[in-house]
């Protein structure tokens, strides 16, 4: 899927390009039989799909850097800072153990 580049991110937010590679997110996750919950605390009520690196927007390798939030975890993954924190301490602690 060839992507165009947008003015700015919120364009391409409200766009059926980004419409569509969400589409396909989902999908993918339920052919592999994945969960359809929040990443965080497995929720799954008013889910979004978040952007977990800008590095491949536009790109092919746009949806390898998705995943799904609910709309409460992805809110505080962005302006939470308290948040940020103890998410950092819980995946060092997941990456130490292994």
């Amino acid at each position: 899927m060839k992507i165009k580049k947008y003015k700015n991110y919120r364009n391409y937010l409200i766009s059926a390009d980004w419409l569509i590679l969400k589409t396909k997110y989902i999908s993918s996750l339920l052919k592999r039989k994945l969960p359809i919950n929040c990443l965080f605390c497995d929720s799954i009520e008013n889910l979004t799909v978040h952007h977990t690196s800008y590095k491949n927007l536009y790109t092919k390798k746009e949806i390898g850097d998705l995943e799904l939030l609910c709309s409460e975890c992805h809110r505080k993954l962005h302006f939470d800072t308290d948040f940020k924190r103890e998410l950092g301490e819980l995946l060092l602690g997941a990456m130490l153990r292994k």
